[in-house]
């Protein structure tokens, strides 16, 4: 026999760790999950400090910078921290909502880690103390609670002269506040290990799944009318290249105007309105109609601004009344309501600092470096061309559940109110491609997606060949909450196309349909690309019209990708959408609500190659369910009508 030692060098000690946040919610951290000390028999968290002061190793003695304050919180730049569970190993971070929206690099702070070394010789326990990093970065996009804004009362004066009364006008806040919400942790490149990660895109967490109505459960308004004398304001100072206002839209709701200054100079930047009333209905013909006591559409992004230098700005929201612009003008006076804010780009990547380049790092790990965002609304549809006659152009279509291929920029489908949204009532889809001058394959390519109306709906991404075949469907999101959230297109496969001797990369025909059941609307926010790599950066193309030449407008310099389509692709989609989600009558070929000969008569001529039935028609004269439609249906139809004549 063979005898073989071998020894295992088991190395103890605490690991740093790191964190992103995309809301400005609470999250709670376990940090000793990743830290080497798992055959330490006793362990705990016993303190919190800046990582400038962290000791170069072990200690025998808790290091003073640690000791932590009366209340056990540490303070750091933008936020607190607390040991939330010092045996579980767990750390709470809150960012400071007295800082407003300034997130904009890396927090790094410290712990401390008392574990049991061994027993002396007189039976104590003795102990040493682990110190390690813990790294809290804004991720490429954060949203924020209402409690970040500042809420400035205005004036409302009644009569004149000496009679003039003033009171004041302020906020309320309306709606049930979620008890104690926390975020998910989503620590740089752990994804696939739930203790560590819970691998979800920037612009997700399942907090936020079942906000039906207000975001978080509650929002602040305010009520303006003919007698306001000085404008109520809600403020917010950020760090970034632009937001989203997240608003409620309503029968009672109005105008705002919104401010953009330079926070350092004060200098104006841009100045924007919106009217924020909603009251129409929306019908089964999908159609929208007037009615001035309908439903509420609840976080609509009522201003979406983008596309600012990265710097620092002061945003002030004002609600103005205006006699003329007043909807309701028997209720004298509307309300403006603001529920979050979402900040694009709080840091400076590109800045080259250690910060941003640590920063950069972590948004690659996760698959978010680079992000870019377009709304699905002028991507894919203020280009759409007005005429099935040209074969290809920059743009898409919509799709509207009977089998119809719109192509004209009035779509009654849309919301008559302010946004920047796109609405798919059950049945209802959008088709387009992507196109891109460089290889995307590390790209991930995400959607907005949130519920305008009813409780749970569903988003499903077919992609088809160009003769309308399907590749693959698969199940984007089970929606159930009117916050907008991302969600991955999964695995869209891009397949290069050879134009001339220009290689380009093409999607196969994407179809984004609402499959949920009746009543239940989705609404379509952006489109959002981001990366594995740091380079090279791939943007969405802007400006675009139904004139434009996809691949003239990909002969740049610029990696980008637009939006393109092909009129016969597009209607072999309708067809694959209206035979598998279309409504039909067995019998009923034409669908004039009789079967009668006729129904029989074009049936057959389907059968001898005269004519060719699609979609749910299809489907209709397919009597005896086995997917071929001949001579076996015609009978069948013709048996039902003599028998019912």
């Amino acid at each position: 026999n063979t005898t073989v030692w071998f020894a295992v060098v088991y190395k103890v000690g605490a690991v740093s760790d790191a964190v992103v946040l995309d809301y400005g919610l609470p999250v709670t951290i376990n940090v000793l999950d990743n830290d080497l000390l798992s055959m330490v028999a006793e362990k705990e968290i016993v303190g919190i400090g800046l990582a400038s002061y962290m000791p170069d190793g072990q200690t025998p003695d808790l290091d003073a910078n640690f000791v932590l304050n009366e209340n056990g919180l540490m303070t750091g730049s933008f936020g607190t921290a607390k040991v939330a569970d010092a045996n579980r190993g767990t750390i709470t971070y809150t960012l400071d909502y007295n800082k407003s929206m300034n997130f904009n690099a890396p927090e790094t702070l410290a712990y401390a880690v008392k574990c049991l070394k061994g027993v002396n010789n007189a039976g104590n326990k003795e102990y040493t103390y682990y110190y390690a990093r813990l790294t809290i970065i804004p991720a490429a996009i954060v949203y924020y609670e209402d409690n970040f804004i500042t809420f400035t009362s205005g004036k409302s004066t009644t009569g004149e002269g000496e009679n003039a009364t003033t009171t004041p006008i302020t906020w309320k806040c309306v709606g049930k506040p979620v008890d104690d919400p926390y975020q998910s942790q989503d620590r740089p490149g752990a994804s696939g290990n739930p203790f560590l990660d819970a691998d979800n895109a920037y612009g997700y967490d399942p907090a936020y799944a079942d906000c039906s109505q207000y975001s978080m459960g509650d929002s602040y308004c305010v009520t303006v009318d003919g007698n306001t004398t000085t404008n109520p304001t809600a403020s917010f100072t950020f760090w970034g290249t632009g937001f989203d206002i997240i608003s409620k839209t309503s029968s009672d709701s109005g105008i705002m105007i919104v401010e953009i200054k330079n926070a350092e100079t004060n200098a104006s930047v841009d100045c924007l309105i919106v009217d924020t009333y909603y009251g129409y209905t929306y019908n089964a013909d999908h159609t929208w109609s007037p009615n001035p006591t309908g439903a509420a559409v609840w976080q609509v992004p009522v201003i979406k601004r983008t596309g600012l230098d990265y710097g620092h700005y002061r945003v002030s929201i004002i609600p103005v009344y205006n006699e003329a612009l007043d909807h309701n003008p028997d209720n004298q006076g509307y309300t403006v309501y603001i529920d979050a804010v979402r900040i694009y780009d709080p840091v400076d990547v590109s800045a080259g600092t250690d910060d941003a380049k640590r920063v950069a790092n972590a948004y690659a790990l996760d698959g978010e470096a680079n992000p870019d965002y377009q709304t699905v609304r002028h991507f894919v549809f203020n280009q759409m061309s007005s005429a099935l006659e040209i074969e290809g152009f920059a743009g898409g279509v919509f799709i509207d559940g009977a089998g119809e291929v719109i192509y004209s920029g009035n779509f009654e489908y849309t919301n008559p109110s302010p946004n920047n949204e796109i609405y798919l009532a059950p049945g209802q889809a959008v088709y387009f491609k992507l196109r891109a001058n460089v290889d995307p394959t590390n790209q991930r390519v995400m959607i907005g997606v949130k519920l305008a109306f009813g409780s749970s709906a569903s988003l499903t991404l077919t992609q088809l060949a160009s003769d309308g075949r399907d590749i693959s469907t698969d199940s984007i999101a089970a929606v159930t909450t009117a916050t907008d959230m991302y969600y991955s297109l999964g695995n869209i496969t891009w397949n290069p196309v050879t134009v001339g001797e220009t290689t380009y990369y093409e999607t196969n025909g994407l179809v984004l349909t609402n499959t949920g059941s009746a009543g239940n609307v989705i609404s379509l926010t952006n489109l959002k690309i981001s990366s594995y790599k740091t380079e090279p950066k791939i943007k969405f193309a802007d400006n675009l019209t139904s004139a434009s030449d996809v691949n003239e407008l990909l002969a740049g310099d610029s990696a980008l990708i637009v939006p393109c389509c092909d009129s016969d692709e597009a209607i072999a989609a309708a067809e694959y959408m209206n035979y598998n989600y279309g409504s039909y009558t067995l019998g009923d070929v034409n669908g004039d609500g009789e079967i009668d000969m006729l129904d029989t008569l074009i049936t057959l001529r389907h059968t001898i190659g005269l004519a060719e039935l699609w979609g749910a028609k299809l489907k209709a004269a397919d009597m005896d369910g086995n997917g071929v439609i001949d001579a076996i249906d015609v009978m069948h139809i013709m048996r039902y009508v003599m028998e019912n004549k």
